[in-house]
């Protein structure tokens, strides 16, 4: 079986060096790296074609602007099936890494024996110490109104100092019930790919991807696998804080760009309900 993993690369050189060593690593043969450049305007595209540039199956792609999440991934994924036509498709974060030389080969043995659509394997934040699945996400609109209302809430306290932001972020919690798997790792079957144009549905620029893919598991009763054995460290939020230095100028960021993918999952939603 081929295995094709696809790491997204925007401004990152270190960690995405990290990761596609760590793939290098990995003791399955018929294995293939696409590493996708968001247009970086930092020249890491440039460095790691350079560095990897005698690596049989590590290709590189520099899309002509920055796609976001789900497109630049999809634009990976296409790459893979028309290229490789890979059996399974490992989209994850290029601030992960594998440890497990035999990871392919497990994830293999759990193919074989579930046949999932989707497997989500143990995503290991390094920074807080837990894993990230299963992930949770707003379910229905009541859910997604519920959270904008809170991102508004909480947003209030930014101009008291990053403190009472984030005491504000532990007051107003939003109960949220859409049990899926974080986006930092997700593992397709060609089960999964071949039912639909793309692998993400490219609504949002970034964030509320998991979302998405909850619609997409529910509404065609999807098989997703969770599985602690195949495991993925998670160097959370690295890419953000690369950027945004300051705490606050990062969570406001992050706020902005959240209530915009709620806003866009809210509209999908809408005109999607039953």
């Amino acid at each position: 079986m081929t295995i094709a993993f696809i790491v997204l690369n925007y401004n990152n050189l270190e960690d995405t060096k990290c990761c596609i060593s760590s793939l290098l690593e990995l003791s399955y043969c018929d294995k293939k790296i696409i590493v996708v450049d968001n247009a970086s305007p930092d020249n890491s595209y440039a460095d790691l074609k350079n560095l990897y540039k005698d690596e049989d199956g590590v290709d590189f792609i520099q899309n002509e602007e920055n796609y976001g999440f789900s497109k630049g991934n999809n634009i990976g994924c296409q790459y893979a099936i028309k290229k490789y036509d890979a059996d399974l498709l490992c989209v994850i974060n290029n601030d992960t890494y594998i440890e497990d030389k035999d990871f392919c080969g497990k994830l293999i043995e759990v193919y074989k024996e579930t046949e999932f659509d989707i497997l989500a394997p143990c995503v290991w934040n390094v920074r807080k110490n837990y894993n990230q699945n299963p992930f949770y996400c707003p379910a229905n609109v009541e859910e997604v109104e519920r959270e904008i209302a809170n991102i508004k809430r909480k947003s209030k306290y930014f101009k008291f100092g990053a403190v009472a932001y984030y005491l504000a972020s532990k007051f107003y919690k939003n109960e949220i019930t859409g049990k899926t798997l974080s986006g930092a790792a997700c593992i397709f079957s060609r089960n999964y790919y071949s039912k639909y144009a793309e692998v993400f549905i490219e609504k949002t620029f970034m964030y509320n991807e998991e979302a998405f893919l909850y619609q997409r598991i529910v509404n065609d009763n999807l098989k997703l696998v969770y599985n602690n054995e195949l495991v993925i460290y998670h160097s959370d939020g690295k890419s953000t804080g690369k950027v945004y230095k300051n705490k606050i100028k990062k969570w406001k960021f992050q706020s902005e760009k959240i209530l915009l993918a709620d806003e866009i999952l809210l509209q999908y939603l809408t005109e999607n309900k039953d």
